[in-house]
């Protein structure tokens, strides 16, 4: 594949407007050369490599058709301020290494439960709010931008609130005899949250470990497994976020079906009078609060003698996958087995395989 760039047609990334949605509106920032931060007013903030945007925009169109749908989602879900890239070997754009179009809705139940999600954002959960119809957006609907006539997707929009009319989940406040505003009944609220509370959990998983250069293999094999076994990974330092970190841990942890607690570590040092290395306490407390949620916490650490002399009496009894590492770097569960295809295994038979397709 080789890098087109064609200066004529002016790639998104090249202009001023968004380069999810090109609203105009947008503002963009050049940031140590070729990063590119947008503020945009539906899809939020976002930054993207001048080299990544041309490649997505020279192989992906149909990203531009139904990536501001998503993008405005994130944005109402507090999910902004991320970096969109092209990974080369999906070959897609990729929040990290997740592809950014595999959480669109393919089916209209789906989408239709996104679009009720959107509304009930929007509206704070609460059904004494309502919305205008002029402040209603085409993503908002998972409308693909593909008609000449922003107007043309009004009829669209109204079909798919008649429906959620019907369900009984959204109704209208009458101002005048002109002007009707949206409103979510009762009902609608608590299929809102229902909705919220299923999909928040169900796709995804939480990494607790030490960030050390050692375990680059051993974080690459892990998102490996959780991708097969139907999963997202998150973990704490790949999220773009402006909270106190432990916030940020905890709330992504509740957020998340299941936790993936790595003891390793290494002996105790000392560095300039203060102690460095050794056992990780961070990575106790997050397993520990997430089996207090009642979610299921997978147990792995290294096999080595400094990291299982130190695992915790409490947790030695605990069924826990030792890895290690060949010669070709490659991550073996016990020494014996393909560390990716144990630990999916694993999720599969204790979790349960997940939403996202087998990649």
């Amino acid at each position: 594949m080789r890098q087109v760039i064609d200066e004529s047609k002016g790639l998104r990334v090249k202009q001023s407007a968004c380069f999810i949605c090109s609203c105009a509106a947008a503002s963009k920032q050049v940031r140590h050369g070729d990063l590119l931060i947008y503020k945009c007013p539906y899809c939020g903030q976002y930054c993207v490599k001048d080299s990544d945007g041309a490649w997505i925009e020279a192989e992906q169109p149909v990203f531009f058709k139904k990536a501001p749908a998503l993008a405005f989602e994130r944005k109402l879900k507090g999910l902004d301020k991320y970096e969109l890239r092209w990974a080369q070997d999906v070959k897609q754009a990729c929040l990290g290494n997740v592809p950014f179009l595999s959480d669109y809705p393919d089916s209209f139940p789906d989408r239709l439960d996104r679009v009720l999600l959107n509304i009930a954002r929007r509206l704070d959960f609460d059904p004494t709010l309502a919305l205008s119809d002029a402040s209603f957006v085409p993503a908002m609907f998972f409308v693909e931008p593909d008609l000449s006539n922003e107007i043309d997707y009004l009829p669209t929009m109204r079909a798919m609130i008649s429906v959620l009319q019907h369900e009984g989940f959204v109704g209208y406040h009458h101002d005048t005899y002109e002007h009707e505003n949206l409103h979510l009944t009762y009902q609608g609220v608590v299929k809102a949250l229902e909705l919220h509370r299923k999909i928040s959990q169900s796709k995804r998983a939480f990494l607790a470990m030490w960030f050390d250069p050692s375990l680059t293999a051993y974080r690459k094999a892990v998102e490996n497994a959780v991708r097969a076994a139907g999963y997202d990974l998150l973990v704490v330092n790949e999220v773009h976020h402006n909270d106190y970190i432990m916030d940020k841990v905890l709330n992504l942890i509740t957020e998340s079906r299941f936790l993936i607690a790595d003891l390793t570590c290494a002996p105790e040092e000392v560095r300039s009078g203060k102690p460095s290395k050794g056992v990780r306490g961070g990575v106790y407390l997050e397993a520990g609060y997430a089996k207090g949620l009642g979610k299921q916490v997978i147990f792995t650490c290294k096999e080595d003698i400094a990291s299982q002399d130190r695992i915790h009496f409490d947790v030695k009894q605990v069924n826990t996958i030792f890895w290690s590492e060949d010669a070709d770097r490659k991550v073996k569960a016990f020494s014996a087995f393909d560390f990716i295809e144990y630990l999916e295994e694993r999720i599969v038979a204790t979790v349960g395989r997940g939403p996202r397709e087998r990649t």
